[in-house]
């Protein structure tokens, strides 16, 4: 382990890689999403809701390209939808749609992007059976699941069509959690509303809202968590110091303590005065500062803090060397992240494949997923190539089918160095001699090739 995070170091101090392709990223539950430098949209991990538009309900390990449009924007996805914004500012939605949404006015799910509505759209958020859209005109709308009163409308009735929020035209940002929901208005106010059982909304009770309830008075806001929390919130004032509250049974509010050190108020985290971005997962959360260094806490069971451990943090904790940290997004109990040179990086668990870097296997620190050789793994091969173990620590087993016959056989790293060739005469590669790390075996076979990736324990 000590060896593998050294790479990781390394690999983060800057050194390009041949990833150098993401713009945007999106975490929920088990599921990444991402858009690419060329405007296309990228999906890995689960895919139970079949929102990956490949005819199917199978996860996938490596990103999956949805659909063929390369206009795309945002995206946002939640636990069984998603919401994405185009380039001309429409927004579309697809996935289940049972509690309404996707905001097409029915209960249909739809298997394909579907435009909703005609107008043009600056923001959107999805929380677990929930959406949110600012309009152009800075208004705020919601529609979706409304057990809790997360849509802000003033009822806990399930809206299918999008509903305004309010009468105010001034809203800034949003962000929609499990089933509570945050806004910064343009004057820098927070306004909180939803389920409220942890204190997550903030306003000092645990009181379900239904309506938007200004939170934090006297506080100037400026930036909202970027992915789903359940259960607790946090936040960044314009003056950079990061403020947290709700539940806290896995220190994920950083202010040092566990169990009862659950806030009702937003408390703030530490002195810092640089914080820049934040987002929460299920339990744990992740922060950039202006600097450009990456912070990870809360809980650690599956690695989702990213620091070669899997022991929890109830502070900030500083993830490896880099400075070029420039998005994040927190899953159930994984977390990705890309740096300033377009490369995205992921870990944690990885049960579904949403690390996508072609295996199932947990990773306790970030690893790269690549831009080559995508949609290549196990589930999207012809199923005439395997290999076992993965991760291997001697010796990988290549299984083919029996009419198939490996001609050449290729290891390199993910910078294209190469660490071993041969004819292909043998179904077992002897892998003893590499360092710890992640590596791409090509086959080539019959004029064709396959790539698989696999890590080196």
């Amino acid at each position: 382990m000590k060896k593998l995070y050294i790479i990781f170091l390394i690999l983060l101090s800057g050194i390009a890689t041949n990833a150098q392709c993401w713009s945007k990223i999106s975490a929920y539950w088990y599921t990444s999403v991402g858009i690419k430098n060329d405007g296309t949209l990228w999906g890995w991990g689960s895919n139970g809701s079949g929102f990956f538009l490949t005819g199917d309900y199978v996860s996938r390990s490596t990103p999956t390209l949805i659909g063929t449009d390369a206009n795309w924007m945002e995206v946002s996805v939640g636990s069984q939808h998603i919401l994405a914004l185009k380039t001309n500012g429409t927004l579309w939605a697809w996935g289940y749609n049972s509690f309404g949404q996707l905001g097409d006015g029915t209960n249909i799910t739809r298997n394909s992007p579907t435009q909703i509505g005609t107008s043009t759209w600056l923001k959107i958020s999805t929380g677990q059976n929930s959406s949110f859209a600012i309009r152009s005109d800075s208004t705020l709308w919601a529609w979706g699941g409304n057990s809790s009163g997360q849509l802000g409308v003033g009822n806990t009735t399930d809206q299918n069509v999008l509903t305004q929020i309010g009468v105010g035209s001034k809203w800034k940002s949003i962000a929609a959690n499990y089933n509570h929901t945050l806004a910064i208005k343009a004057d820098g106010t927070l306004w909180a509303w939803g389920e409220n059982s942890f204190g997550q909304l903030g306003d000092g009770t645990n009181i379900q809202k239904s309506s938007p309830t200004q939170i934090g008075i006297g506080i100037t806001w400026s930036r909202l968590s970027e992915s789903a929390g359940v259960q607790f919130s946090l936040a960044i004032a314009t003056n950079g110091t990061l403020w947290g509250w709700g539940n806290n049974s896995y220190g994920q509010l950083g202010n040092g303590t566990t169990g009862s050190g659950v806030r009702s108020n937003p408390t703030q985290i530490g002195t810092a005065t640089d914080w820049q971005k934040v987002s929460t997962g299920s339990d744990h959360t992740l922060a950039i500062k202006t600097d450009g260094t990456l912070w990870a806490w809360g809980g650690n069971y599956r690695g989702q803090l990213g620091d070669g451990t899997t022991i929890q943090k109830t502070e900030p904790t500083r993830i490896g060397i880099s400075t070029m940290w420039q998005k994040i997004a927190a899953g159930q109990g994984h977390s990705t992240g890309v740096l300033t040179d377009a490369t995205n990086w992921a870990w944690g668990y990885n049960g579904f494949g949403e690390l996508g870097i072609g295996s199932q296997v947990d990773i306790f620190f970030p690893v790269n997923v690549s831009c080559i050789n995508v949609g290549l793994d196990n589930t999207e091969l012809k199923n005439d190539v395997s290999v076992y173990p993965n991760p291997a620590a001697e010796t990988l087993t290549i299984t083919t089918d029996l009419n198939l016959i490996i001609n050449k056989i290729t290891i390199t790293d993910l910078l294209g160095k190469i660490f071993l060739e041969t004819n292909g005469n043998s179904n077992q590669i002897d892998v003893s001699m590499l360092d710890s790390g992640m590596y791409l075996l090509k086959m080539i076979s019959e004029g064709n090739s396959r790539t698989i990736r696999f890590i080196k324990k």
